[in-house]
């Protein structure tokens, strides 16, 4: 696991998660750029909700989004590794995730298909990917 830098954070645009720091729980993963690695990620994204006590659709969702979001992001990485942050803070009556991917190097933009895009379009509250070749999603579980 390694730290990311502040500045990358900081260009990337607001982080809804972060408006509650003193509620928000932040986890920075890294792994090689091979799709075998690709669950580790689902694994921390769901191991961040899980005291929440996330409904089923709500964990296949965030599954779904962050195998999607990650695996177009490695596609497209030219580097050995990929640093996924994940930030899961209170906001809008209930619980955002907020997640990151970060290539060690790219070639550019993201070229997402139209089915990982309709993916990401019905499970996430919010994605898009950057010109620098990382991406970022938010999904928001409303408690009730």
């Amino acid at each position: 696991m390694c730290p990311a830098s502040n500045d990358a954070a900081d260009s990337r645009g607001p982080n809804p998660a972060a408006d509650n720091a003193a509620e928000a729980v932040r986890v920075v993963l890294e792994i090689p750029t091979d799709a075998r690695f690709v669950s580790l990620a689902r694994t921390a994204a769901i191991g961040m909700v899980a005291d929440e006590d996330p409904d089923l659709e709500t964990v296949e969702n965030l599954r779904l989004a962050v195998n999607e979001l990650v695996s177009a992001v490695l596609e497209n990485s030219t580097g050995a590794t990929v640093s996924i942050q994940f930030e899961l803070g209170a906001g809008g009556g209930g619980t955002e995730l907020f997640v990151r991917a970060i290539p060690s190097d790219a070639a550019g933009e993201v070229s997402v298909d139209p089915l990982t895009r309709r993916i990401l379009e019905s499970v996430t509250s919010e994605h898009r990917f950057l010109p620098d070749g990382s991406a970022e999603l938010r999904i928001h579980q409303t408690r009730g």
